[in-house]
């Protein structure tokens, strides 16, 4: 998928958007019209993965990442690979006086191809969701018998420590 350089620093200075923002840009601006949107999409991930990516092992670049960022790594496992983190919401809501109404744990699973799964847990105050901490987790497979279980369940105990 070749395009023209102008197109690659249109999509480079414009990395902040959604691709198909960058392309309605690009016709509203008359540029080369030939493009589709899937090569926005290509281009865009592949420009944009700098901002992210720091190895290629996902599970090594996500730690490096959050390590980079100061997230407060509070969990980690290698049989499955898993790595679970604090946000910054956690600390400001329990300093808060903000009144919790419900705590809960959602999940993707089946979202990407290298079969890793991202748990969020949020909590609920004034009917709005925030994110309190996540779960990275490597599905390659080997999660039967109860060892994705065992995993989460481990994970929440940490949470549940720091309450």
């Amino acid at each position: 998928m070749t395009i023209s350089p102008e197109l690659k620093l249109f999509i480079s200075d414009n990395i902040d958007l959604l691709p198909r923002e960058i392309y309605k840009r690009l016709v509203e601006r008359g540029l080369d019209l030939n493009i589709r949107q899937k090569q926005i999409h290509y281009w865009w991930t592949a420009i944009g993965q700098h901002r992210y990516k720091r190895d290629e092992d996902p599970f090594i670049s996500a730690q490096k990442w959050l390590k980079e960022d100061s997230y407060h790594v509070i969990f980690q496992k290698n049989c499955p690979n898993s790595l679970g983190f604090l946000t910054e919401l956690w600390n400001v809501l329990k300093n808060s006086q903000f009144k919790i109404h419900e705590i809960g744990v959602d999940a993707t699973y089946n979202t990407n191809n290298l079969k890793f799964e991202l748990y969020v847990v949020h909590a609920e105050i004034d009917g709005m969701g925030f994110p309190l901490a996540y779960l990275f987790m490597e599905n390659n497979g080997n999660c039967g018998n109860g060892i994705r279980t065992g995993i989460l369940i481990d994970f929440l105990i940490q949470l549940k420590e720091r309450d």
